[in-house]
C-alpha cells in the first residue's frame, strides 16, 4: 500500500527517475548506511540532474544542429589562434 501511495505521488509531482532509484537508496538508508537526510539530499539531486540532462538533450534536438561537437573532440592543431586553456 505505502509503495503504490508513493508511486502515485511520484507521478504527482512529475518525477521520473525517483521511481527507478528509490528502492536502492531506501534499502541503504534502512540498513543505516547513509542518514536519512543524505538519502533525501541523493533522491533529490539525482531527479534535478536527470531533469537537467533531459532538458539539454531536449534543447539539442530542437537547435536542430547538423552535429555535435564537444571541446573535448575540438581541434587545437586545425585552429592555432585558439588558445587551448
Amino acid at each position: 500500500m505505502l509503495i503504490e501511495r508513493l508511486k502515485s505521488a511520484f507521478d504527482e509531482l512529475g518525477f521520473i527517475h525517483i521511481p527507478q532509484i528509490y528502492d536502492h537508496l531506501a534499502e541503504e538508508a534502512s540498513k543505516g548506511s547513509i542518514p536519512y537526510l543524505e538519502f533525501l539530499d541523493k533522491l533529490l539531486w539525482a531527479e534535478i540532474d536527470a531533469k537537467q540532462q533531459r532538458a539539454i538533450k531536449t534543447n539539442m534536438k530542437l537547435a536542430k544542429l547538423p552535429y555535435v561537437k564537444t571541446i573535448e573532440e575540438f581541434e587545437f592543431d586545425f585552429q592555432p589562434s585558439v588558445d587551448e586553456r
